[in-house]
């Protein structure tokens, strides 16, 4: 299955996805000091949920839809909500556009704060340009997203948060991702780091944890929200995240975040489950 972002706009893993993003970016406000916000795979920036191929299979209607009238119900992703809706003031009552991680994260960003984005793909880059070009805050490259860990990283703040959120066109993405890791902690041990990845087959996302615990690397923590039994490889059950060196008292957090928006987004008969653990504690 390809998860570039065009085909998934809106869905519930975007929602899942965006709301710990939203969240892990106000953790570095709680300080004055700055910090940079890198984006590997960073897309277009703003997707029409309307026009085609997004259109196709409407997936934001199980998603971002589905909340637009929860805002009150909700109190802690309310701020997500508020931000989606913001780029939809002239239909408050539906949504047509959605807005990406780079264009979410840029709206929070401070005087003092950047935003580094990186989109291999031409068309995508483009409108990535088109997008956000005008905000001097932020920086535009297009480049493999883990080429761009070894040439952008660490960055001249001294905090700030690495976000790996790929298309999983690759049969070895898992590894990459394992690689990109590697590199950009031995380069920035103390940046934070955020991957997102699909559940469909638990026994790849089994390895996947497992190889990361050998890494030597401190403070990894697992979020994920199935709507669906993890173990049919066929369509996508699940939303996961790892966090490397994640805010203190973040499990809570999270946990608290992802059960309020499970019964918003379960589907028929199926209970759906919110996981949060520790992978490597301190």
């Amino acid at each position: 299955m390809n998860y570039r972002h065009l085909y998934h706009a809106g869905s519930f893993a975007d929602v899942c996805k965006h709301v710990i993003l939203i969240n892990l970016i106000n953790a570095f406000k709680s300080k004055n000091t700055p910090f940079c916000y890198l984006d590997t795979h960073a897309g277009r920036g703003r997707y029409h949920l309307l026009a085609s191929p997004t259109q196709q299979p409407q997936e934001y209607q199980g998603g971002i839809k589905r909340l637009l009238n929860a805002r009150e119900l909700l109190p802690d992703i309310g701020n997500y909500l508020n931000l989606v809706m913001a780029f939809n003031q002239d239909n408050q009552s539906n949504i047509i556009y959605y807005p990406g991680s780079p264009l979410i994260v840029s709206t929070l960003l401070r005087p003092q704060d950047r935003a580094i984005l990186i989109e291999i793909h031409p068309q995508e880059f483009q409108l990535l340009k088109q997008e956000l070009s005008h905000n001097k805050q932020v920086a535009i490259h297009h480049l493999d997203g883990y080429q761009g860990i070894k040439a952008l990283l660490p960055p001249q703040e001294k905090r700030g948060l690495l976000f790996i959120d790929p298309p999983f066109e690759q049969e070895r993405e898992f590894d990459d991702i394992l690689n990109g890791i590697e590199i950009a902690h031995q380069r920035w041990c103390n940046g934070m780091i955020a991957v997102w990845y699909p559940i469909k087959d638990r026994h790849k996302i089994d390895h996947f944890h497992q190889q990361l615990t050998t890494q030597k690397i401190r403070k990894i923590l697992v979020a994920e929200l199935c709507l669906f039994p993890d173990d049919v490889k066929l369509r996508l059950n699940g939303s996961g995240m790892i966090i490397i060196n994640p805010p203190w008292q973040f499990d809570r957090q999270v946990q608290t975040l992802l059960m309020q928006l499970l019964p918003w987004l379960t589907i028929a008969n199926n209970p759906g489950k919110v996981v949060v653990k520790w992978l490597v504690t301190e």
